[in-house]
């Protein structure tokens, strides 16, 4: 047993000025591809080719505006796994050095026109209507303390830094899993495992396309044959398991599927439990995956016929049957006003404080509004799957369908690129541009109950000034497990702090964000502009700092080349995680390039922790041969051990001391 003990002063020096918000989503799939947008550096298009786009964009337009009258779907859609059963180890796999599906099966770039045709629906729209509690515009220009992060392993993850590994699509989907003793990493279209120094654990190459881990489903399964990408991982902390998914479709998108594989232990490496639920003629995009103690949550934009948005999914899996290889249910709700929601996602050993309504959703209207204010809703799908039909998805204390908690951004706020979408950000030696993808909230939702405290932190693109400068807003809500409707409004769900973060002039893009067992919040993030490529950077806050803001940050990589040809879409998402063997040392991931080119990326893998100290006699606080490495401050955790006891006399600020069972201060 535990006791933390945080006394710390509350005060920031940050300039209080207006903030932005942003949309967007192009995917190329082979170096011939043209893109949707406005980037003055690629090709223009021949006569055939605008009007072939033209018509498109009109029939996707058309669509997306008639299934606006659609009425919502307060019923949950209740499907079974198509396809069921069991991998060989990917060891075993890897061993066999199988040749991957043709490239005519990798990723296609539909959805940049429904992108443009919802951009276009955005700048048509009318206002938003302020309702709820405001959320205050702290914007921070200048780094109020050193960074006290102290970088630990960087190694290449899978791309052009792997020897053998040939890119054929952009851009990767960078993500990760951490286990105790394994990552997991896994790009568009290859997965790959390591150990926590940067070995490769498969054998060969050490990677292997995404779909070869379904072999072990029936022949003829979308997710067997086909390797389209969005990939997922997930280390399930609570079960000790492994999570991997991503979707599948054919060739016309006529059958489109998600496809999940549930370790059978511990070890990455080995044989997991397949899945494959269809949805039809519906493309499940840009999928986000959440743990939870009752179900797994996904999150889709879905798009019929892979180009004509058809509405925001919410769904709900069976963990339990998944991790047991039983036959398991898919519980989702639709709804066509939300676009590019997240499920909440669990960090550290601590249950949810409450854990009898299912689980979270984050999602804000910005796509469908064309000027602020804009709101930021949460919402709760409680799955039943031995009833499926009483399934829910509400704000979780008896509201109606489809009714959410507001937080509403100020009428100041924009979005990224001036608050229409599309590319923005410069780099060095072109003139192409990169899209922030400021239309949604960026992965991971992350969730931490620490001691009955518990918070979501998460990211986005905003344009501070206007001027189409990306940067990163971040957020830490807390107590969104509350009732908005609770008559104690300290318990009401509401946003602790948060802050646009823009030291620089410099594009800040493509964020992640995660909270350790300490209250430490660590980020990671693309940085670029016009005299720099772009890189991969890091900034954090100790538990202790002021209020709403983060430390210095650090550059983790320093790209040296930049992406040119038609190639907007950049990352598409990255991931921060939180190591479960210690709960406090942060890992990171995302792409750089090192050279400039198209279809050239790579991946890092980095990781960070705050330094740590520990008690090693009894006595003052502020006596520094106590310590192990001299007396904690704002920016060090502390541990006191059993057997051990502190002394603290005023005005001595302590913050981030874990005073272990028989310790005291």
């Amino acid at each position: 047993m535990k006791r933390i003990i945080v006394i710390s002063a509350m005060f920031a020096v940050i300039s209080v000025l207006p903030v932005g918000l942003g949309l967007i989503r192009e995917v190329a799939a082979q170096s011939s591809s043209v893109s949707v947008g406005s980037n003055k550096s690629r090709k223009a298009k021949s006569k055939a080719e605008e009007k072939r786009d033209a018509e498109r964009l009109k029939t996707v337009r058309a669509a997306i505006l008639a299934s606006r009258k659609a009425p919502q779907d307060e019923k949950p859609i209740v499907t079974q796994a198509e396809s069921q059963g069991i991998s060989d180890s990917l060891v075993s796999i890897a061993k066999q050095n199988l040749p991957p599906v043709s490239k005519e099966n990798d990723k296609t770039q539909k959805d940049a026109i429904a992108m443009e045709a919802i951009r276009q629906l955005k700048r048509e729209a009318g206002p938003g209507v302020a309702f709820g509690p405001v959320v205050e515009s702290f914007r921070q220009t200048e780094a109020l303390a050193p960074s006290a992060a102290v970088a630990g392993a960087s190694f290449e993850g899978p791309g052009l830094g792997i020897a053998g590994y040939v890119v054929s699509v952009a851009p990767p989907d960078t993500t990760m899993g951490v286990g105790p003793n394994h990552i997991v990493a896994w790009v568009n279209t290859n997965i790959m495992i390591f150990n926590k120094t940067g070995t490769p654990l498969l054998p060969g190459s050490g990677f292997i396309p995404g779909n070869q881990i379904f072999l072990g489903l029936p022949a003829g399964s979308l997710c067997r044959d086909f390797n389209r990408g969005d990939p997922l991982v997930q280390y399930d902390r609570l079960a000790d398991r492994w999570i991997l998914s991503q979707f599948a479709f054919n060739n016309t998108n006529s059958l489109n599927a998600q496809c999940f594989a549930v370790s059978t232990t511990n070890d990455p490496t080995g044989t997991y439990n397949l899945y494959q639920f269809n949805f039809g003629n519906e493309l499940p995009d840009y999928g986000k995956l959440g743990i939870w103690n009752d179900a797994y949550y996904v999150s889709y934009n879905m798009f019929t016929g892979g180009a004509t948005f058809s509405g925001g999914r919410a769904c709900a899996y069976n963990r339990t049957a998944m991790l047991a290889n039983a036959a398991a249910t898919q519980i989702c709700f639709n709804s066509t006003s939300r676009f590019g929601m997240l499920p909440a996602d669990l960090d550290g050993p601590t249950l949810p404080t409450d854990t009898t309504r299912g689980g979270l959703f984050l999602d804000w209207n910005w796509p469908f509004l064309a000027v602020a204010p804009y709101t930021m809703r949460i919402s709760r799908l409680k799955p039943d799957f031995v009833t499926p039909a009483s399934s829910t998805f509400t704000d979780g204390f008896g509201g109606a369908a489809f009714s959410f908690i507001p937080f509403v951004l100020p009428a100041a706020d924009i979005a990224t690129c001036a608050d229409s979408g599309g590319a923005c950000v410069p780099q060095l030696g072109t003139g192409n541009l990169l899209d922030t993808l400021g239309s949604r909230h960026m992965y991971r939702l992350a969730y931490r109950n620490r001691g009955g405290v518990d918070s979501l932190v998460f990211t986005q693109s905003l344009d501070p000034t206007g001027a189409s400068v990306a940067a990163v807003r971040w957020y830490e809500f807390r107590n969104p497990l509350g009732n908005p409707a609770d008559t104690d409004t300290s318990k009401r769900p509401f946003i602790f702090q948060s802050s646009t973060f823009a030291p620089t002039a410099a594009n800040r893009w493509m964020g992640s964000a995660a909270m350790n067992k300490y209250g430490d919040i660590f980020i990671g993030y693309s940085i670029s502009s016009s005299a720099t490529n772009p890189s991969i950077a890091v900034a954090g806050r100790s538990q202790c700092d002021p209020l709403n803001t983060l430390q210095a940050e650090q550059i983790a990589v320093t790209g040296t080349g930049s992406q040119t040809g038609t190639l907007a879409r950049w990352g598409d998402y990255s991931t921060m995680q939180v190591d479960p063997a210690d709960d406090r040392t942060f890992w990171y991931t995302t792409q750089y390039l090192s050279a400039s080119g198209s279809f050239n990326w790579r991946t890092r893998i980095v990781s960070y922790s705050f330094p740590i100290t520990t008690a090693t006699v009894s006595g003052d606080f502020n006596t520094a041969g106590n310590w192990s490495n001299g007396v904690p401050s704002s920016t060090v955790s502390g541990i006191v051990p059993s057997g051990t006891t502190m002394t603290v006399n005023a005005p001595t600020t302590v913050c981030n001391m874990d005073v272990q069972a028989g310790g005291n201060v």
